[in-house]
């Protein structure tokens, strides 16, 4: 899959179940509906437990992350500019 833009709520899901997400180096990712209390996000949580990070930025907080940031916690395979 390939990330142009933004990717969030069913758009970050989709986009952390591919095998291989490519992203540019101005795409977000997040899951800013955790914030209200919506229980979908929550599916993709077993996937990510052990990846503290991740679920901090996803999960507990619903803050949006760069494309580096990504890369970095290992949710996207790379960014390209």
């Amino acid at each position: 899959m390939a990330v142009n833009d933004h990717a969030v709520a069913a758009g970050s899901n989709l986009a952390l179940i591919c095998d291989v997400t490519i992203a540019a180096d101005n795409a977000t990712f997040g899951e800013p509906e955790i914030r209200h209390f919506a229980l979908s996000p929550l599916l993709l949580l077993p996937y990510f437990a052990n990846n503290s990070k991740a679920i901090h930025y996803l999960y507990y907080s619903g803050d949006t992350i760069g494309a580096e940031e990504a890369l970095k916690l290992g949710l996207v395979s790379k960014v390209i500019s």
